[in-house]
């Protein structure tokens, strides 16, 4: 059975970093050979050697366990671990750790769309074909994760600033009910006060009448007790708007106190509400700005717009099997099967981490001045 015994030796590396040491001292054959992709049976002897030391010099793997894992004889282990080993193989398996400034420049070079797969990486890096295929595959898998990112940022500010335009609505509509129920109170008090001034002015006018026509003791005594019962009736009068007045006004607030407090307590909570969001959206709002510009340069200038985009708007770089519900695709049929296509130039965030971008006429980059 063939294998690349360098991509074999960074799978085996890999998966015992991620485990503890109880964790290995209980890991069986069957599940060690799933993890590396071989059975153990069918590696030579002398990468079986390698392996061994690796195993025991870099994760403290004891010769019992190597033994079970490799499917040695704890004679062969002994050897491999304390003998010279060739040194050729040796170096071909340290060689295999990809270090930190090859993963740095494999990115760099995957955001700026001169990766396309991992044979790009094979001719850029000059590593072997299978660390460039993981490599790949997990720097991929990391940018689609940001693009995630992004798009989750974008929906929970859109449903923020829905709540924020529904509870305007809201609070326009109670201020107009408020401003239309004072109105009503202030008409209302006018209209009583206006009864009173005339019914005070038409006493004041009977009164003066009465007094007119009093001449003698006897109708002055008659009009004076006329004169006293209108006054009572006026006195009760007064009382009775007064008392009427006051609790019309009343009864107003209170029919609509609980109402009125109830919106006090929410303009309050919403208040503090929105001084907690105001710092919050206009962050989003900056990061919407940053990301709005520099998706225009691909968009709004023709010499960035990406290749893979039609004139309409479309990318041909990924096809979908199935249309997405609220996105703007169009249907294509390429041998025998139906081909979906995102129209990008109207949902521009889908580009943002695009591994593919290219622009339609490269441009190079300034050279770097000391």
């Amino acid at each position: 059975m063939s294998y690349n015994f360098n991509s074999l030796v960074s799978k085996i590396r890999i998966f015992l970093k991620s485990m503890g040491s109880e964790e290995i001292k209980s890991l069986s054959r069957e599940n060690f050979a799933k993890a590396i992709g071989i059975n153990p049976l069918y590696i030579r002897s002398e990468h079986k050697k390698v392996l061994a030391r690796i195993l025991h010099q870099e994760f403290g793997v004891t010769y019992k366990k190597i033994a079970e894992l490799l499917a040695m004889s704890m004679r062969d282990i002994h050897k491999a671990v304390r003998e010279e080993i060739d040194k050729k193989i040796v170096e071909e398996a340290e060689r295999e750790a990809v270090s930190i400034e090859i993963q740095a420049k494999a990115i760099e070079l995957l955001r700026s769309g001169e990766i396309k797969n991992p044979n790009d990486l094979v001719l850029k890096l000059g590593v072997s074909l299978d660390v460039a295929e993981n490599l790949f595959e997990r720097i991929l898998s990391n940018e689609r994760i940001i693009a995630s990112s992004v798009t989750k940022v974008v929906d929970k500010l859109k449903r923020l600033l829905d709540d924020v335009k529904e509870y305007s609505e809201y609070l326009e509509k109670k201020t107009l009910e408020i401003t239309k129920l004072i109105a009503e109170i202030d008409d209302k008090i006018v209209e009583l006060i206006r009864y009173q001034s005339y019914a005070e002015k038409s006493f004041q006018e009977l009164k003066e009448k009465l007094i007119r026509l009093g001449a003698d003791a006897e109708k002055y005594n008659a009009l004076s007790e006329i004169i006293k019962s209108l006054e009572k009736k006026y006195k009760d009068l007064k009382e009775y708007i007064d008392k009427d007045l006051k609790r019309y006004i009343e009864s107003l607030f209170t029919k609509n106190e609980n109402e009125i407090k109830s919106l006090i307590e929410k303009i309050i909570n919403q208040e503090k509400i929105f001084n907690n969001m105001k710092a919050d959206i206009e962050r989003l709002k900056i990061l919407m700005t940053e990301i709005d510009i520099g998706l225009g340069y691909r968009f709004d200038f023709k010499e960035n717009t990406c290749i893979y985009m039609d004139e309409e708007g479309y990318c041909k770089g990924f096809a979908y099997l199935k249309p997405i519900q609220g996105l703007y695709m169009k249907s294509v049929i390429e041998y025998d099967r139906i081909k979906y296509f995102i129209n990008v130039y109207r949902h521009r965030y889908v580009c943002l981490a695009c591994p593919y971008y290219t622009p339609r006429y490269k441009v190079s980059s300034p050279q770097k001045t000391s």
